[in-house]
């Protein structure tokens, strides 16, 4: 049997702020923007490493944006739903004209999601 090899990274070193100065702290690291280990590293060092963390800052527009589309997806979801439940009282004729605009309404949600997605890797700073 094979041992594993072992890690080669040391343990985190931890930080804990005095508490009169943890509200600050924290504040100081979420408005840099990056994470708590480069906000401190950068802060040791007197450089900016240039890196960013994780955090994402969602714009209150873009927010909205996608709030509205959620809606409209949930109202077409809403229709469809209702639609399905009257299939069992309708006849071929009516069956028909209902599943040509149920077709329609999922064309409408696959835009939407696609919209989302759209605004989501712009979020991101990504290409989609």
């Amino acid at each position: 049997m094979e041992d594993k090899p072992k890690k080669n990274r040391l343990g985190p070193i931890p930080y804990r702020p005095p508490v009169s100065l943890r509200d600050q702290f924290h504040a100081e690291v979420e408005a840099s923007g990056k994470t708590t280990n480069a906000f401190l590293t950068d802060a040791w060092t007197g450089q900016d490493s240039g890196k960013k963390g994780r955090r994402i800052k969602l714009s209150e527009a873009l927010a909205g944006k996608m709030v509205g589309l959620l809606g409209r997806i949930a109202q077409d979801v809403r229709t469809i739903r209702q639609r399905i439940g009257e299939l069992s009282q309708d006849n071929i004729q009516r069956l028909i004209a209902l599943l040509t605009r149920i077709e329609e309404r999922l064309a409408s949600i696959e835009f939407r999601l696609i919209e989302i997605r759209w605004a989501l890797f712009k979020l991101l700073g990504r290409k989609p």
